[in-house]
């Protein structure tokens, strides 16, 4: 794990970060082509702080210390989450696409890793602390909802190079979407007794997993659309400001590899395996001993339509032609995803001459509650480059509940 995160950090430091809250520049001169880098690195959480979040994700030796101090964070109810991808988009203004005078296409793709989960407070209990701790106490385990996802897209669209048309640079595209790996769990209802002598655990729970168990790259084959609406609105003071209509990522896969299915409806009692009887049996030795089944968990294999977690955002952009020293930007954005909150953002551009912009954010929502974020941008000729984050606490606190990281690079020819 820890490999694999540094190694997928290095490949976005060196290739590109995405948008969010990094406000997109609307640029109204015409450029035969554009070649656009962008991705991100974010996880978030409302409970579980940075210190702990690294030793998961890098390693290290988690202590009593840090496992407590999360858990005073935690409610009823929890999130968190990790979002890593990146994208590449090739423009093209210079063709009259399908004889169209007001019509180009573009070309993009991207990989992407989405994780997130909805969670009792008992279920951190459980996961750091163990059962040891529980004896003669039920822990609730309802409304436990986490997805993780792989996919890849490649994807061909039209995009609307017409200034007349009063929304230059919109764009609509389809993709073809290969699906690399995913899970999910979902319980309903559940809970765990833990008896006061730990000989026994009575589990009451509606649950069901689904679970994509293939080495293979190439689990699963889809569609999504992405579409990016340039909206201009006319202000009172005859200016012109420009919000975006943007959807990512809208479509499913369907798997070509059979799915493991996991699924309860039913109160359990565990009281371990009797690992003598079931050897003189031929239990463990035999093809047709289960865990599972002992303890009343159906299995099967399925195919199954998986939905992607796109997202949904709507935002005032920042006029890249605009004399104005301090423009304000805000939206809100939504992830198709149960554990993910609306969320709402707003913030200032301060354009500081010779190209240069920085600027500050807040948000609230998502995955997460009260966030605060600073961009810097430079702008020189038909090159232009900013680094973001949405979290600036989390590069200098270890109780912040998050760390963002955003690159986008943008070249017209």
């Amino acid at each position: 794990m820890k490999g694999f995160v540094i190694s997928y950090l290095f490949i976005l430091c060196n290739v590109c970060f995405s948008q969010h809250f990094m406000p997109i520049q609307h640029d109204t001169i015409h450029h035969d082509h554009e070649l656009i880098f962008s991705g991100l690195g974010n996880y978030s959480g409302t409970s579980i702080r940075v210190d702990l979040a690294r030793k998961l994700f890098y390693g290290g030796n988690i202590d009593q210390d840090l496992k407590d101090a999360s858990l005073l964070n935690h409610k009823g109810i929890n999130r968190f989450g990790l979002n890593m991808n990146s994208e590449f988009e090739y423009r093209n203004f210079a063709v009259d696409f399908l004889k169209k005078e007001n019509l180009g296409f573009l070309i993009k793709g991207g990989a992407y890793s989405y994780f997130d989960v909805l969670y009792p407070k008992g279920v951190y209990d459980l996961a750091f602390y163990g059962n040891s701790q529980f004896g003669g106490e039920s822990i609730s385990l309802s409304g436990t909802r986490a997805n993780a996802y792989f996919f890849q897209k490649i994807g061909f669209g039209i995009i609307n190079k017409s200034k007349t048309a009063g929304a230059y640079q919109s764009s609509i595209s389809l993709n073809l979407v290969n699906l690399s790996n995913y899970a999910s769990l979902s319980v309903s209802s559940g809970e765990m007794y833990q008896s006061s002598n730990f000989d026994t655990v009575s589990i009451g729970a509606n649950a069901k997993s689904y679970l994509l168990n293939s080495s293979s790259l190439f689990n699963g084959l889809g569609a999504c659309v992405d579409a990016d609406f340039r909206i201009p609105v006319l202000t009172p003071k005859d200016d012109t400001i420009y919000f975006q209509f943007q959807i990512n990522n809208l479509g499913f896969a369907v798997t070509n590899n059979q799915v493991s299915k996991y699924e309860t409806d039913k109160s359990l009692v565990y009281s371990g395996i009797d690992v003598s009887n079931a050897i003189n049996n031929g239990g463990i030795t035999n093809n047709g001993f289960s865990i599972l089944d002992s303890i009343g968990v159906e299995e099967s294999q399925v195919q199954k339509m998986v939905l992607l977690p796109g997202f949904l955002q709507i935002s005032k952009l920042i006029d890249e032609s605009s004399s104005k020293t301090i423009e304000e930007f805000y939206g809100v954005r939504m992830f198709f995803s149960a554990a993910y909150n609306p969320l709402a953002f707003a913030g200032l551009n301060f354009k500081l001459g010779k190209g240069f912009n920085l600027g500050g954010s807040i948000s609230y929502g998502g995955l997460s509650t009260f966030r605060g974020g600073m961009y810097t941008s430079y702008t020189r000729k038909n090159l232009s480059i900013g680094m973001s984050t949405e979290n600036l606490s989390g590069i200098f606190f270890n109780n912040a509940k998050g760390e963002s990281i955003i690159f986008r690079l943008r070249c017209a020819f």
